[in-house]
């Protein structure tokens, strides 16, 4: 069935109007892919950080427990 005058304009008007929220969720999707990909790196960028913090700890612990032991076996 062909649409003409004021229906045929109104459809027109709730297409261009469907398009474009359509156009809006696709950009949406885009940018919280985006925004969950930067969550997964900075996740494991605090993980790589606090793996670092613990290996400079221990590094330290074990220095002074290397010096303690030379100091004993002085």
């Amino acid at each position: 069935k062909s649409l003409t005058g004021d229906n045929a304009s109104e459809a027109d008007n709730l297409l261009r109007d469907w398009k474009s929220l359509y156009s809006s969720i696709s950009s949406l999707n885009t940018r919280i892919s985006s925004l969950q990909s930067d969550i997964k790196d900075t996740q494991e960028d605090i993980r790589k950080a606090r793996e670092d913090r613990e290996a400079k700890y221990l590094e330290k612990r074990l220095n002074g427990i290397e010096s303690i032991m030379k100091s004993i076996n002085t």
